[in-house]
């Protein structure tokens, strides 16, 4: 796979009940970076998280031009509530982003966190 869309954002290190219930964001932002000296269009975001903490999130970008970017912010992530007040001790998770054209992924990134009991 050839990155030819870079993914920067600003991540949360560690996610609780309490920051859930107070809308504490995960995500802050998402940058969607074009590298590729063309056009891309009908991409699609998805964001997946390990262990389920959270519902799959998915959003669509009409297109991006050659060497320009496009923002996501606020990612409006809708946590399960259930599952971060049942934890009795912390683990370790993941926040996966990535972005496909059709079927084909085009770029990837993978963020780990801590999920507070």
């Amino acid at each position: 796979m050839q990155n030819r869309i870079k993914i920067t954002g600003n991540f949360i290190k560690s996610i609780n009940f309490a920051m859930q219930q107070n809308y504490v964001p995960v995500i802050r932002n998402l940058v969607f970076y074009n590298e590729s000296g063309e056009t891309l269009t009908d991409l699609e975001v998805t964001i997946t998280f390990e262990p389920e903490f959270a519902n799959v999130f998915t959003y669509h970008i009409d297109e991006i031009q050659a060497g320009q970017s496009v923002e996501l912010s606020p990612v409006r992530i809708n946590m399960k509530t259930e599952y971060l007040f049942s934890l009795t001790e912390k683990m370790v998770g993941s926040i996966t982003v990535t972005v496909d054209k059709e079927k084909e992924t085009l770029a990837s990134i993978e963020e780990e966190m801590e999920i507070l009991a």
